[in-house]
């Protein structure tokens, strides 16, 4: 009777067995999911078994009861291993929202299974790590993104599997969906400020060595952008937008971006504290440093992730300790640019070091440690900056004391040649200026010629148009001046002009007011910031000026007079300076036309009459 109930019995006692399992993870503080609560992040919630032979199954930790731990940390963390981790933390959904995201936010885990447990059975399963392509993830982003759908008012457990060559380090965030999207444009934003920012540095440094042919800055931008790509493949970006299916590739590419960057900055060392000079074996021992992380650099090429980055990490920490002691050492001994330079592998070394004590699981994970190498970084490559400034000014002091001496001679001939190409400059210059007056003003008045008129109406008329100011623009015509020239010679008629061209000029009193000769007999006169009435005082003025007073020439004084036509209007961004002039050669025409010796003005808004004779 016992042996045939024993299948019974044990089937019974694996029943109870979940069931009681079932009750305890029930029994459990829940992480409680509130529509108040944007984010909850799940610490001490956790518990954590290991399973070092990888033989556990989800199925198995349903129906048995293996020892569970409670997870100590704010973030679990086992450092670098060859375990399988299995975790766990009940879910208490007590809002109105059915979806969540939990997110996973250290993006270089290999294999990640999570499943969401409701009565003891699976309800949805999630297979995720970066060993499978990025495409294949239920939510395209850097982290690990699972859309957990709770009913409200339910109760179900997270379980999750870890398996990674990287440290095993599982920060777990439940958030609702809307906050998450606002924290993420947050943090890309920052994230892009120090892309940016090394980004610029490297360009800056690139362009000093095109500009400098110094190596120094080309290995610079080698390990500025060697550490850029780092970050970024730690992080996250590089697998999402560079090489989305390359899964074996991002692994390598994390140690190998890290290991270049390591002799990129140990050859700008060398070069940048010129070790040579320093002592023949402080150099000696640079060159072994450089060599060793070029023989590391290959070695990440060929050996897999879980030693190339123990190897990488531990040359990285001997690299950066080496870094900083030279520095001290250089500073102590007068180097100005060392004082920047150790400041900045010091603040490399804080950073590198506190990555790198996170991933062994000696310091906690935490948005500072996992955010050290990025703050270090950018701090570092601002300040190596300086220190690259700082060393071009100390190199043009000391090569300034070397040649001081000799160019004590050559001093005073500079001084001079530069007096005589200060003279020869300013001549240039008053010479310039006279061609440009030259070219500018009529020959024979002494005024303004027709090219700049035409220039200066153009630049006026776009300027009032924008403003809704009005200007006026006046043509003045000498009476019967082809008679004079007929009767006395062009000299009598040029010494007319002259005479009329000055009278002109002195009755435009304002800085702004132009007088140029039109051509001929003709002048023009342009108003700015003058309306009609404005510009009929100035037209009767200079009528009155040349009727009231016999012009002097070689032959003797002659009655002169003139007529003038002009067209006051604030003008519009339509009009080009033909359609001033137009108006007021109407009004001129109009002006010879009733008897001459008299102002003119057109009116736009009234058809002019044909009547008016033609000017003589």
């Amino acid at each position: 009777m016992q042996t045939s109930h024993s299948p019974g019995l044990q089937t019974l006692t694996r029943a109870l067995t979940a069931m009681l399992m079932w009750c305890c993870v029930w029994s459990a503080q829940a992480v409680e999911l509130h529509s108040r609560h944007s984010l909850i992040e799940v610490k001490h919630d956790i518990q954590y078994l290991e399973d070092p032979e990888h033989s556990l199954s989800p199925q198995q930790l349903l129906q048995t009861q293996p020892n569970w731990r409670k997870n100590p940390d704010a973030i679990f963390n086992q450092g670098y291993n060859h375990s399988s981790w299995w975790l766990r933390f009940p879910i208490d959904n007590r809002s109105q929202i059915h979806e969540w995201i939990m997110e996973i936010s250290y993006p270089v885990l290999d294999h990640l299974d999570v499943y969401l447990i409701e009565n003891n059975q699976i309800k949805q399963s999630w297979l995720l790590g970066d060993k499978k392509p990025f495409t294949a993830r239920p939510i395209l982003h850097r982290n690990f993104l699972i859309p957990i759908r709770v009913t409200p008012a339910t109760r179900a457990e997270i379980l999750v599997k870890v398996r990674t060559t990287s440290a095993v380090q599982v920060p777990i965030n439940i958030w609702q969906p809307e906050s998450f999207n606002q924290h993420n444009e947050q943090r890309s934003a920052l994230q892009g400020y120090f892309f940016g920012g090394l980004g610029i540095i490297a360009i800056y440094n690139l362009l000093m060595f095109l500009a400098l042919k110094d190596r120094a800055y080309l290995y610079y931008v080698g390990y500025v952008v060697c550490v850029a790509l780092f970050v970024a493949c730690l992080g996250g970006w590089a697998f999402q937008y560079f090489w989305p299916n390359a899964t074996d590739w991002n692994d390598r590419a994390i140690v190998l971006f890290l290991s270049i960057a390591l002799f990129s900055g140990s050859m700008f060392v060398r070069l940048f504290l010129n070790t040579r000079d320093i002592s023949k074996s402080i150099h000696s021992i640079q060159n072994v440093v450089v060599s060793s992380s070029l023989i590391v650099a290959m070695l990440t090429l060929v050996l897999p992730y879980n030693l190339s980055i123990r190897l990488v990490i531990a040359i990285a920490a001997i690299i950066c300790s080496w870094g900083l002691g030279l520095g001290v050492f250089a500073w102590h001994r007068g180097l100005a640019a060392a004082r920047y330079y150790t400041v900045a592998w010091a603040m490399l070394l804080i950073s590198a070091l506190v990555l790198a004590l996170s991933k062994v699981h000696i310091l906690p994970s935490n948005v500072i440690t996992e955010n050290a190498i990025q703050a270090g970084t950018l701090l570092e490559a601002v300040l190596l900056s300086f220190a690259m400034a700082e060393r071009i000014n100390q190199e043009r002091a000391l090569r300034f004391n070397a040649q001081q001496q000799a160019l004590q001679s050559q001093t005073q001939a500079r001084e001079e040649l530069e007096l005589r190409v200060t003279e020869r400059t300013q001549e240039l210059e008053e010479a310039n200026h006279k061609l440009l007056e030259l070219s500018q003003t009529d020959q024979l008045t002494g005024i303004k010629n027709r090219g700049f008129l035409d220039l200066y109406l153009d630049k006026q008329i776009r300027r009032f148009a924008e403003s809704q100011r009005s200007m006026t623009v006046l043509l003045i015509d000498a009476d019967h001046f082809k008679p004079i020239n007929d009767t006395h010679g062009h000299q009598v008629g040029d010494d007319c002009l002259q005479e009329i061209a000055r009278r002109v000029e002195n009755e435009t009193r304002w800085p702004g007011d132009i007088a140029a000769r039109y051509g001929g007999e003709e002048f023009c006169v342009i108003l700015p910031d003058t309306g009609l009435a404005g510009a009929n005082i100035v037209a009767e003025r200079i009528r009155k000026s040349v009727a009231e007073a016999p012009v002097n020439t070689r032959i003797g004084p002659l009655n002169l007079s003139v007529s003038i036509g002009g067209y006051a209007a604030i003008p519009n961004t339509a009009q080009e300076p033909a359609d001033f002039l137009s108006y007021a050669d109407k009004a001129l025409y109009a002006a010879k036309g009733n008897g001459r010796n008299q102002v003119q003005f057109f009116n736009a808004s009234e058809s002019q009459t044909d009547s008016a004779l033609p000017p003589s």
